[in-house]
């Protein structure tokens, strides 16, 4: 069975005029093994980014989201295997802003599993 995967990658940020995520996003060949890519560059605003999500989400119906995203000073590839309910960031988001433990869902759990299945 053919499915649809949403790809997402940052744009760059930190003053970075390039953010390798991004660039192997745009390598991606428009489909794999069959299955179809739908490939998206999100912006690096924490109040901007839920919604772009949620918006491509609805318009992709996707069957599969993968995340590609830069950790500065990391060695290799790894996969998050937790996502946190917190907004913490170390350096400012591009709009500027730079909050410090506030929630992303109020009300929402501290963290869930990020790799799930059906």
């Amino acid at each position: 069975m053919k499915k649809k995967i949403l790809v997402t990658a940052f744009e760059p940020f930190a003053g970075r005029r390039r953010n390798p995520a991004l660039d192997v996003l745009l390598e991606l060949p428009p489909a794999l093994g069959g299955h179809s890519l739908h490939k998206f560059k999100l912006p690096v605003d924490g109040n901007a980014v839920g919604r772009r999500i949620a918006e491509l989400i609805r318009r992709v119906k996707p069957d599969l989201i993968v995340s590609l995203g830069l950790a500065a000073g990391e060695a290799g590839i790894r996969v998050e295997r937790f996502a946190l309910n917190i907004k913490d960031y170390g350096i400012k988001d591009n709009a500027g802003r730079r909050p410090e433990g506030k929630k992303i869902k109020e009300g929402g759990p501290a963290a869930i599993a990020s790799v799930r299945t059906r």
